[in-house]
């Protein structure tokens, strides 16, 4: 690439002295404007917490909060949840395609019969359905 010689007018070289000067100041600005909502000593106990294995730490379902809990005790709740058969059936296979291919036909159905408009067909519609998640907290 292309580099302009050096100047030798004093003008120019005052301006570009100029110019670096602010831009360092800029960026000290910048770097000095930096404000977190918590201290150093918090941010280091989340870190730590973070890393620690013995424990998990998850969205709470409603609230917004978070939610702590041992690692050990959450497998625990896990497993007590999926082996309740008021709620949960093992499954062979994963029926998603299936099940796809079944609410799509309802819904074309649906779409030809004039019950649902041509926007809410598209809106109902699922090209990529994902499989579900187990939330327990």
């Amino acid at each position: 690439f292309w580099v302009p010689p050096m100047s030798t007018d004093p003008l120019i070289a005052a301006y570009e002295t100029i110019v670096l000067r602010k831009l360092e100041n800029l960026e000290q600005q910048s770097n000095n404007n930096i404000f977190f909502n918590i201290t150093k000593e918090e941010k280091i106990a989340i870190n730590n917490l973070r890393e620690d294995r013995n424990i998990i730490i998850k969205p709470a379902d409603k609230g917004g909060g978070i939610v702590i809990m041992n690692i050990d005790d959450y497998i625990e709740e896990i497993n007590r949840q999926l082996h309740d058969d008021t709620f949960y059936v093992p499954l062979h296979s994963d029926p998603t395609a299936n099940l796809k291919i079944c609410i799509d036909k309802q819904l074309e159905k649906a779409f030809h019969h004039n019950i649902i408009t041509k926007k809410e067909f598209e809106y109902l519609t699922t090209k990529h359905p994902r499989i579900p998640v187990i939330y327990i907290l």
